[in-house]
């Protein structure tokens, strides 16, 4: 890897940034559009945090940054409007990149649990999330381990 590979993670970050302010704020109800590209500023974060460790050895300043404040109850009336009960569209994108350290034992404690055969950990972790909602922290053992989250929601 080159010095200017930095550099190129930095440009490909900032270019999807971009891309996603101007339509977030041109046209904001396009989720189709949006969404996706949430998932791709995520990826870039992560590729422009692995070009600053191996080239540099530094740490990526973008992960880990903790929130001010947390939103208020009171804020989220104020986005929606002036009736709290009126209905709104919301969309909440969660995601999660692990590690399965066991993955018998995690086809397995599916298997338990739901009451069906499982031929890959994916399909037994989606099973999972049906049943369960996101409990990871429930799985026996050090079955799974959290590598990154990350959350995003807009209210349309």
């Amino acid at each position: 890897m080159s010095q200017a590979s930095i550099k190129y993670a930095a440009a490909a970050l900032c270019a999807a940034i971009t891309e996603h302010a101007a339509l977030c704020e041109d046209d904001p109800e396009n989720a189709p559009m949006i969404a996706p590209l949430t998932g791709k500023i995520h990826e870039l974060v992560r590729k422009y945090g692995t070009a600053l460790r191996d080239i540099s050895g530094w740490s990526n300043p973008l992960l880990g940054i903790p929130k001010e404040t947390p939103v208020s109850d009171s804020d989220l009336v104020e986005e929606i409007g002036d009736d709290p009960t009126e209905r709104c569209w919301v969309s909440v994108v969660d995601q999660h990149a692990l590690f399965v350290n066991d993955p018998d034992a995690l086809v397995n404690h599916a298997e338990e649990r739901i009451g069906e055969k499982f031929e890959t950990v994916v399909e037994a972790l989606l099973a999972l999330l049906s049943a369960d909602g996101w409990k990871p922290e429930a799985y026996p053992g050090q079955v799974i381990e959290s590598d990154w989250r990350s959350t995003d929601a807009c209210i349309g």
